[in-house]
């Protein structure tokens, strides 16, 4: 069997194996215009998984240009349907303005953690109300590792129990279930793969993630050749101990309804800063 053909099929025995989607399941891909959401959109609608597509614009300077031209000639030249949320018409700026207006309030937020915290609300937000039963992200072995790693070096390997092929582990009727199919792709396997198949992407980096934490952190895995698939290896087999040791509950936010370790989430925190 050729490369391209081993690659699909490791994505779906992942699916397989892990129980993550059905042919039954509305699925909502969350496609930023690179190569891995490109790469599982492809392959899940290839092979018959009822998918739509949704881009978040953060209008990141000519970036986030490229990333929507990219999901557009996509989204069309598969006929994928395609749902847009933009950050100017619902947040009123760009993710770089209200990183800024924050900081002027006196609000200490890196730019990802900002970003992360409103695109999270803003894709289940859009998956609940369109009725998707699974969303599926474009994270992959490295990506895994990287977080796990971060989690560790931070002292707060607990927030790990929420990683894995299937996202989460206390449920909540307000939130649509999360996968991973790319979970054991490595990086260097998706862009191969993707330059492959030729299908519209974009293979830059978020220039606001440069100097970040995760940034130089791949930075310094690669200097030293480090083995990430170890890495997520010993990530599962710890993970049934970790969330084995998780209390608590998740709440609905008082503001928005979503799912919140607090009664007042995170991202109404922040929208409240904003106004």
């Amino acid at each position: 069997m050729n490369f391209v053909s081993d690659f699909e099929n490791k994505i779906l025995e992942t699916i397989k194996q892990h129980k993550l989607l059905t042919k039954k399941d509305k699925i909502l891909v969350a496609y930023s215009g690179g190569k891995d959401s490109g790469t599982l959109l492809y392959i899940l609608k290839k092979y018959g998984f009822n998918v739509e597509a949704l881009y978040v614009n953060l209008h990141i300077k000519n970036f986030s240009e490229f990333c929507y031209e990219a999901v557009k000639k996509f989204c069309e030249k598969y006929n994928v349907k395609l749902h847009v949320v933009d950050f100017r018409k619902e947040f009123g700026g760009s993710i770089c303005f209200l990183h800024e207006s924050l900081s002027r309030k006196g609000v200490k937020l890196k730019k990802c953690t900002l970003c992360g915290i409103l695109r999270r609300n803003v894709i289940n937000s859009i998956a609940r109300k369109h009725g998707f039963t699974k969303v599926a992200t474009g994270h992959n072995l490295d990506d895994e590792a990287q977080t796990f790693l971060m989690n560790l070096f931070k002292g707060n390997i607990w927030l790990s129990s929420k990683l894995g092929p299937k996202v989460g582990v206390i449920q909540h009727k307000n939130f649509v279930p999360r996968v991973k199919p790319l979970y054991f792709c490595k990086e260097k396997e998706i862009e191969k793969y993707a330059k492959a198949i030729n299908f519209p992407c974009y293979f830059a980096v978020c220039p606001c993630a440069a100097f970040a934490y995760r940034r130089f952190l791949i930075n310094s895995l690669k200097r030293y050749n480090f083995n990430l698939e170890n890495v997520v290896s010993f990530f599962l087999e710890i993970m049934p101990l970790l969330r084995k040791n998780i209390k608590g509950k998740l709440y609905s936010c008082k503001i928005c309804g979503e799912p919140s370790a607090k009664p007042i989430c995170n991202f109404c925190q922040i929208i409240a800063k904003i106004k």
